[in-house]
């Protein structure tokens, strides 16, 4: 009979060893909450605090502490820094600005233990009570706090209790709407950072002033891409109210973020995408190579300025062996080359036209008063030779020749002239 007793006895604590395995697995933290007085006035500070304890070390992601009520203010946010690693912890600082039954809702936290898929754990809503500041005992009005504006509030669409905003590194931004509901006294501004670096904010500052306090102003916030292996992690980024000196300063609100990690940087992918351009251009260069259309050098010839080219030609023009026969030719072409080389010279088209005509251009030539008589008695005696059969002296013919050589000469502007390599270097 004792056999069987103790038969059950063992049969009994296995049971209750087994439950106790399994439920402690189902269950592996608990939550509390804690606040200082469920009573004040309007104005007081009120401190609320949120405890994760559990038997195995925890990781607990808090988010924003959200109150659908423009009378509440969250003035702060502080984790409790715990030294025991089975603990978490959150503050949050809150301020009435009437009277009346308030409720702070339900808290959701997300639990990990030990590496195993989280659990979502909530806190019961507190009630909250704000009096008046005058009262039987006290009828005089107190003291009360200077006029403190409400600070700006921050829009964004919430997620599930206890679910993360997620964000991707490198990939698209979430965009967060900060907006006043009255004009600031003076000019405020907000700061909108991560103190960790894994989030950043597009603006980082923004200010409000009586000209734009009735704007909604949006903020850009992104993942910032590391190029190295972190895995799947979280951020946060935090509104902060500035005072006017920058030595104090207030957390309005903040937002936690899961962020994909992109691991480090593809550098094998980049060597495929390199080797795959170099491989195509390769290609490409073959195909040109065999079908005639890889573009070539080419050779572009400097040009001879106008003096040198008169020159070269006048001096083929002999005036020792002009005869009766052939005095005509040799006067239309001393008229020529002297025709050519202004036109090249000055670009005016003096080739098309009559010595009369050349006459009344000759101030844009710019020429002394005796360049001007040396030019126009050399193309009219060449005219009474072409058209008049006039017989020049034989003696004339070599001076008009030298003539010839000093109009080109006096006429001459100076050319900037380049060398074959200076050339082509310009092309």
């Amino acid at each position: 009979m004792r056999n069987v007793s103790d038969l059950l006895f063992v049969r009994q604590l296995f049971f209750l060893l087994t439950f106790s395995v399994l439920f402690s697995g189902l269950y592996p933290a608990d939550i509390s909450t804690k606040i200082q007085s469920q009573i004040g006035t309007v104005g007081d500070i009120f401190t609320y605090r949120i405890l994760v304890e559990s038997d195995d070390t925890i990781s607990a992601v808090f988010p924003q502490l959200t109150i659908d009520n423009e009378d509440v203010e969250i003035v702060s946010r502080r984790e409790i820094i715990s030294l025991s690693p089975f603990q978490a912890g959150m503050e949050f600082q809150l301020r009435f600005w009437n009277v009346g039954e308030f409720e702070i809702p339900p808290y959701t936290v997300l639990v990990s233990s030990d590496g195993e898929q989280g659990a979502k754990l909530t806190t019961e809503s507190v009630e909250i009570t704000i009096t008046t500041v005058i009262d039987d005992k006290s009828p005089v009005l107190r003291e009360m706090i200077s006029p403190v504006p409400l600070p700006p509030l921050i829009s964004k669409k919430e997620s599930n209790a206890g679910e993360y905003l997620l964000l991707k590194e490198g990939g698209e931004s979430d965009t967060i709407t900060v907006y006043m509901v009255n004009p600031p006294e003076k000019s405020i501004t907000v700061s909108i950072y991560d103190e960790n670096g894994q989030l950043e904010a597009e603006p980082d500052e923004l200010t409000f002033n009586s000209d734009n306090w009735g704007d909604s102003l949006s903020v850009y916030i992104s993942a910032i891409n590391e190029w190295k292996e972190e895995g799947d992690h979280s951020g946060r980024i935090s509104f902060v109210l500035l005072s006017e000196d920058d030595s104090d300063y207030r957390e309005i609100g903040m937002l936690e973020y899961r962020i994909k990690d992109r691991g480090p940087f593809p550098y094998w992918l980049a060597a495929r995408i390199a080797a795959i351009i170099i491989l195509v251009g390769l290609l490409i260069w073959i195909w040109l190579k065999k079908t005639g259309r890889l573009p070539t050098r080419v050779h572009v010839p400097i040009k001879t300025p106008p003096l040198n080219i008169a020159l070269k030609k006048l001096e083929k023009l002999d005036a020792g062996d002009v005869t009766l026969e052939n005095v005509k030719t040799f006067y239309f072409e001393l008229s020529q080359i002297i025709r050519e080389f202004l036109e090249h010279e000055y670009f005016i088209r003096v080739l098309e036209m009559t010595t009369e005509e050349i006459r009344e251009v000759l101030p844009q030539f710019e020429g002394e008063k005796e360049w001007e008589e040396s030019l126009m008695n050399l193309l009219e005696r060449a005219d009474k030779v072409k058209f008049a059969k006039d017989e020049p002296d034989p003696k004339l013919l070599s001076s008009d020749l030298e003539s010839g050589v000093e109009v080109v000469r006096q006429a001459h502007r100076e050319w900037i002239i380049f060398s074959d390599e200076a050339a082509l270097d310009g092309v």
